[in-house]
Formats: C-alpha cells, sequence, structure tokens
C-alpha cells in the first residue's frame, strides 16, 4: 500500500506552496501533487518557461495546467507560442488551450 499523502511534508508543500502562488486554489494544488503523473509535467513548465514567480488568475493556472498535460504533443516552438498567450491573456481558459493545441496540430 503507498504512503498516505502528507501535504506538509516539505517536497509536498512547497509544490504546493508554487502551484498556489501561480493562481490555483489550495485545494486544486493540492490535488495536483497528489498526483505525480500530473505535477510533474506542471513543474517542469513552470521551470521551463520561468513561471515562478508570476501570478496568473484561476483560469488561466488552469490553462496552464492543461498545457502541462497535453502540450507533451506539440513541438517545442509551438507550446512555447501557446504559453505566450496564457502569460498574454489571450488564452484564458483550459478549453481554449485545448482549442489552441488542436488548431496548431492541424497546421
Amino acid at each position: 500500500m503507498p504512503p498516505k499523502f502528507n501535504p506538509e511534508a516539505p517536497e509536498n508543500a512547497s509544490l504546493i506552496s508554487l502551484f498556489s502562488s501561480l493562481g490555483l486554489s489550495k485545494n486544486a494544488a493540492e490535488n495536483l501533487v497528489r498526483a505525480p503523473k500530473q505535477s510533474a509535467p506542471f513543474k517542469a513548465l513552470i521551470d521551463d518557461y520561468n513561471l515562478s514567480g508570476k501570478t496568473f488568475d484561476d483560469k488561466q493556472a488552469a490553462a496552464l495546467v492543461k498545457l502541462s498535460a497535453t502540450g507533451g504533443k506539440l513541438e517545442p516552438p509551438e507550446r512555447n507560442y501557446v504559453v505566450q498567450k496564457i502569460v498574454n491573456g489571450a488564452l484564458k481558459s483550459p478549453d481554449q488551450v485545448t482549442g489552441e493545441s488542436s488548431a496548431i496540430r492541424r497546421e
């Protein structure tokens, strides 16, 4: 049986704090950290695009999470394009990220 999730463990608490600082609710951040297969790509996205220290509204933060989950299907320049659209406020929801990603892949 896997160990019980402890949000106060140092490695979990630092990720929860980082994800919350970007705009995710504490519950959303905690749930994301509970799922390493989802939190690792999100942490990589934050690191790759120097998003640490930036703040987004909850929908933009969720859009970044969506991109981290589905962005592996995009080439790096395409992924960068979508990240920049989220950061600049042109894409504001996970659904918009899905649509934009699908449109890019069809081109």
